[in-house]
């Protein structure tokens, strides 16, 4: 760019040399945003590690201390029970919530109750997520049963 500006007649050439530095500027900005996003990222990454790691284990069956994390999850669904409990809905949402209750299948769970942690957890996880339900195909299905622990960087 700086010899294309060089050639430029000499009554435009002083506008684009000012555009070139402040293109270049902008540059620099954004540069130094990517930079600090992908270091917050990672920062916010290595914090998720032990809580990933906890979530292993619960999931391989190798921890089945669950007390604190049931502890903490009454405390939440007791808060948000009683929001609920607030919330004034019309004779259609009604309607609708029982409509929905209705309909709604609970998960079953019985093949977990003779085994430790959770093995079907990432098989599962992996069918139902949005974007790799595109990406699978049927014949992934035999080895997604196998799927005993993913994590992704």
């Amino acid at each position: 760019m700086v010899k294309v500006i060089s050639k430029m007649h000499s009554n435009v050439q002083q506008r684009f040399q000012c555009l070139y530095v402040y293109s270049d500027e902008r540059s620099k900005i954004n540069d130094q945003f990517e930079k600090e996003v992908r270091e917050l990222s990672e920062a916010f990454e290595k914090r998720k590690l032990p809580i990933l790691a906890q979530r292993d284990e619960i999931v391989a069956g190798t921890n089945t201390s669950f007390d604190d994390a049931c502890i903490e999850f009454d405390t939440a669904f007791a808060k948000i029970e009683t929001a609920v409990a607030g919330i004034i809905k019309t004779d259609e949402e009604k309607e609708a919530d029982a409509e929905e209750e209705k309909a709604h299948e609970p998960t079953n769970v019985e093949h977990l109750k003779e085994k430790p942690g959770v093995p079907d957890y990432w098989t599962k996880a992996i069918k139902n997520h949005a974007m790799l339900q595109s990406v699978i195909t049927e014949k992934d299905q035999p080895i997604l049963e196998h799927v005993t622990k993913l994590h992704c960087s």
